[in-house]
C-alpha cells in the first residue's frame, strides 16, 4: 500500500515538475523526453579503440624509440550529431532524470563491452573516475562519477574516488611562486598566460602553443590522493578527444603505484582522415 502511495506521489511530483519546467530531448529538442526514442537509438553501443587518435595518450619508448598508447582506451559512441548534443546537454545540466536515462543507456552498452573484455575477477582491481573540473565538481555534477559508479555496478568492483583536478591557474601560481617572483610580477604573469589561452582559442592557427600549454596545464592538473601500490585501475571518462587529461590521470594513478588496465569511456570523436580515407594517428 506504502509502495502504491510513493508511486502516486513520485508521479505527480513528475508531472508537476514537468508543468514547471518542460523537458526536452538532450539530443534533439523533442518535448517530454530527457532522451527520445530515436536518440536513444543512436546510443546503441558501437565499442572501438581511440588511443590512437589521442595524441597525448601517444608516448615514445626510451629504449626503442617506439610510440605506444600510454593505456587502451575504449570509447561506446561516437561523439557526434545528436550523440554530442545529448552529451554536452547533460554535462552541463542539474537533470537527475537526464543522469538517470545517460546512465541507463550506459549500463546497456556495458553489457555489450562485458563480452569484449570482460574484467578478471581481482581483490586488487578497481574503478577509478577521471576527476572532475574543479567548478563541475563544486556544482555536484559529476557525470564522470556517475559513468564510473556504473561500471562498478556491472563488474562487480569497488569505485575509488583517488585522483583530484586542480584548477590550472592554481599550478600557474605555484610555479611562479617557485621561481620567487615578487607579487606584482606574479599577477602580470598570471595576466600574460591568460591572454595567450584567450588569443589561443580565438586564433588557434596563430597560437597553437598557447593552446599546447593549455593542454599540457590540464593533463599536470591530476595528481591522486592516495596511494595505490598495487591496484589494477579500470580507469572511466566520458570523453576522450586529445587525452591530456587522461594521460596526466594516468600518469597519476601509476606514480600512486597503480596499473591501469584499460579506460572506458562514453564518447570520443571520429578519427580523422586523409584525403584518401585513410585513418591519420
Amino acid at each position: 500500500m506504502l509502495a502504491l502511495l510513493y508511486g502516486a506521489i513520485a508521479e505527480m511530483a513528475t508531472c508537476l515538475a514537468d508543468l514547471l519546467y518542460p523537458r526536452a530531448c538532450a539530443g534533439c529538442s523533442a518535448w517530454d523526453y530527457d532522451v527520445c526514442p530515436d536518440c536513444a537509438a543512436l546510443f546503441a553501443p558501437q565499442w572501438r579503440s581511440v588511443a590512437d587518435h589521442a595524441r597525448f595518450l601517444l608516448l615514445v619508448d626510451g629504449s626503442t624509440g617506439q610510440v605506444a598508447p600510454a593505456a587502451p582506451v575504449y570509447a561506446m559512441l561516437e561523439y557526434s550529431g545528436r550523440v554530442r548534443n545529448a552529451i554536452v546537454t547533460w554535462k552541463h545540466s542539474h537533470q537527475a532524470s537526464l543522469t538517470r536515462a545517460i546512465v541507463r543507456l550506459w549500463t546497456r552498452g556495458l553489457q555489450d563491452f562485458g563480452g569484449v573484455l570482460e574484467p578478471s575477477p581481482d581483490p586488487q582491481q578497481i574503478v577509478v573516475p577521471v576527476p572532475s573540473k574543479w567548478k563541475r565538481a563544486h556544482d555536484g555534477r559529476l557525470v564522470v562519477r556517475e559513468l564510473a559508479a556504473a561500471v562498478a555496478h556491472q563488474f562487480g568492483i569497488p569505485i575509488v574516488d583517488a585522483l583530484r583536478a586542480r584548477p590550472p591557474w592554481l599550478l600557474a601560481i605555484a610555479g611562479y611562486r617557485s621561481q620567487s617572483l615578487g607579487w606584482f610580477d606574479l599577477l602580470a604573469a598570471l595576466m600574460k598566460d591568460g591572454l595567450r589561452r584567450v588569443k589561443g582559442f580565438l586564433r588557434p592557427g596563430r597560437y597553437q602553443s598557447a593552446r599546447f600549454d593549455e593542454r599540457r596545464a590540464k593533463r599536470e592538473a591530476v595528481s591522486a590522493k592516495i596511494s595505490l601500490a598495487g591496484k589494477r585501475v579500470i580507469l572511466v571518462d566520458d570523453v576522450v578527444a586529445s587525452g591530456a587529461t587522461l594521460e596526466g590521470a594516468i600518469r597519476a594513478l601509476e606514480n600512486a603505484g597503480a596499473s591501469v588496465d584499460f579506460v572506458l569511456t562514453l564518447a570520443a570523436p571520429p578519427a580523422k582522415t586523409s584525403s584518401n580515407g585513410a585513418a591519420l594517428s
